[in-house]
């Protein structure tokens, strides 16, 4: 087995018995999602949501591929309207989390066959708050700084956030009225490009998008984050097209949701399901998938696709 980060807690460690290993994994991501849900908003009753989705693994060389790893998020274990309350997972894997809530799940396979193939399926049973809860993570003040595509320290975005921050009763609300009134779609592309980019550009996906109102939210002193997941409604699978990125500003206490890309603010925050909250958190945990939104994937000779 591959070294994992020395900082990430691990649960559900790989075990002896395939069988075991999935009960301990479970068990683990079930407890903490119920010591969570406790002390949600009153009159606020959660909604049970079940998701799936799967990987193809196919080993297209003839020789086998002594040892091949996939990093596949699972949904965030908690956020403000967010707990993952099971996982029930096909493969033996290993859990990774974080101190944000993020689950990784870490399969490894030591003698994959010469032109062979797996499935690997995933359920998820979620709930969902109409209203965002307190939550007991990281301190806020975590999520003031740069990092790779949210550039707060920019002269242009510092200008531009100073002007819509003064004499506003809420910083973030006018942040978000701006990129919606000022930025265009500019289509999903493969390399992220930045908050920056975004505005210089006056176009950008969802990830751009995003990076900008946290650039915006983070140059006056408004804590905010982005996220990573996909926006549903109802029982489904999901696929690699449902993807979508969004944004969290810290304010009253609470983390409250704002999507630019797709024009909401606040409502609905139950279609949300979050697979990943960007960032290092307190404790500077990295995430064994790197930049990958989805998964990541070695061995030489190995191909992986998000199913269906």
């Amino acid at each position: 087995m591959s070294q994992l980060p020395s900082r990430m807690r691990s649960a559900g460690r790989r075990a002896s018995s395939p069988l075991l290993a999935l009960v301990l994994a479970g068990l683990c991501a079930c407890s903490e999602a119920r010591r969570d849900l406790q002390g949600h908003p009153e009159g606020v009753e959660p909604l049970t949501r079940h998701i799936a989705y799967g990987f193809s693994l196919q080993n297209e060389t003839h020789r086998v591929i002594k040892d091949a790893h996939l990093w596949a998020f699972a949904p965030v274990r908690r956020t403000a309207t967010q707990r993952c309350d099971h996982l029930e997972v096909s493969h033996p894997f290993e859990l990774i989390s974080d101190d944000l809530g993020n689950q990784v799940l870490h399969f490894v396979f030591d003698d994959f066959p010469p032109h062979g193939s797996k499935i690997i399926t995933i359920r998820a049973t979620l709930r969902l708050l109409s209203a965002p809860a307190p939550l007991d993570d990281p301190a806020p003040g975590s999520f003031l700084g740069p990092e790779k595509v949210v550039e707060p320290h920019a002269a242009a975005v510092v200008q531009l956030a100073r002007s819509l921050a003064q004499g506003s009763r809420s910083p973030p609300e006018s942040f978000f009225n701006w990129i919606t009134g000022h930025i265009g779609d500019g289509g999903y592309t493969r390399n992220e490009r930045g908050a920056l980019s975004c505005l210089t550009t006056r176009r950008g996906d969802c990830t751009e998008q995003a990076a900008l109102f946290v650039a915006l939210c983070r140059a006056v002193g408004v804590p905010a984050r982005w996220l990573g997941g996909v926006v549903i409604e109802g029982d489904r699978m999901i696929s690699a097209g449902d993807y979508h990125n969004w944004a969290e500003y810290h304010q009253d206490g609470i983390w409250r949701l704002a999507d630019p890309h797709g024009r909401v603010l606040g409502s609905d925050p139950w279609r949300y399901i979050a697979f990943r909250v960007m960032g290092k958190g307190s404790r500077g945990d990295e995430t064994p998938l790197g930049d990958a939104h989805r998964f990541r994937s070695s061995g030489e000779g190995l191909r992986v696709r998000m199913t269906p």
